[in-house]
Formats: structure tokens, C-alpha cells, sequence
């Protein structure tokens, strides 16, 4: 995976990148997004919702798990949303029944668009919802 936070609050995640992140340098990147207080959205392409269950994705999950529960309270005031563009029907249907579970576990919703076009009217809708709350939050906690 690969996180490119240049168009934030657009922060795209790539699944299929190459050279992608470690698990540590991506929680680092999440860690450092939760410090900065502003609201934000993921957008995903190129996952694989079959996944992997190698020692090394076994591994992860846990490491992302237990980061992730340090820092729900800042991630369910400061993500938005998770918007996953799939163009192939059938995959678009598999990451909807898996939207289900991701928001379950992270906090927030999972919307899956069939297109860039499509994600970023998604974007405009779910952004700047509620961003008149006050967004109180714990300090985010590292992973490493």
C-alpha cells in the first residue's frame, strides 16, 4: 500500500502500489494526519477483498488493530470517510458487502464508487459534514 497525503484532505491510499509503505511508515502517516486536527477522507483503490492470511498479513492486522483501538476517538472525529473506487461490477460488489465490516471496525463509513467522478461527489457530501462540531480529540498514539 502507499499513502499520498498531497491533496489533502484527499488522502489517496493506492493498494496495488509496488514500492508500496511498510505497515509502521503507514500508521505513522495515520498517526501524523490524527495529529494535525482536520477532518479528512480516505480514497482507496485497487484493494483485493479475497485477502491474505500469510504470517505477515496475520502480523499487520494485529498491529493495525491495536493502533487503531489507542486512537478510535480521534479517528471517528477526524475521518470522514472511506471512499474505494472500484470500476469492476462484480468487485464493487464485493466491497460493498466488505463496507460493512470496515465500518464496523474503523468508525466510519465505507462508500464504494465506480469511478473518480463518482468518489469525489461522494467527497463533497461527506467532508464537511459536521465540521461545526467541536471536534474534541485525544492525542493520537504512534504504532511504533
Amino acid at each position: 500500500m502507499h499513502v499520498d497525503i498531497t491533496e489533502f484532505p484527499h488522502v489517496w491510499m493506492d493498494f496495488t502500489h509496488d514500492a508500496g509503505q511498510t505497515t509502521d511508515e503507514v500508521l505513522e502517516v495515520y498517526t501524523d494526519l490524527l495529529a494535525g486536527g482536520e477532518p479528512f477522507v480516505f480514497l482507496g483503490e485497487g484493494g483485493d477483498f479475497e485477502g491474505d492470511n500469510t504470517a505477515q498479513d496475520v502480523a499487520d492486522r494485529k498491529k493495525i488493530s491495536l493502533w487503531m483501538k489507542r486512537n478510535k476517538r480521534t479517528i471517528t472525529a477526524l475521518v470522514r470517510a472511506m471512499i474505494y473506487i472500484e470500476p469492476n461490477v462484480s468487485k464493487r460488489i464485493a466491497a460493498r458487502a466488505f463496507a460493512l465490516v470496515y465500518e464496523k471496525f474503523w468508525g466510519y463509513p465505507m462508500f464504494v464508487a465506480a469511478n473518480r467522478d463518482e468518489a469525489m461527489a461522494i467527497v463533497r457530501t461527506v467532508l464537511f459534514f459536521g465540521q461545526e462540531a467541536d471536534l474534541e480529540f485525544d492525542a493520537p498514539q504512534s504504532s511504533v
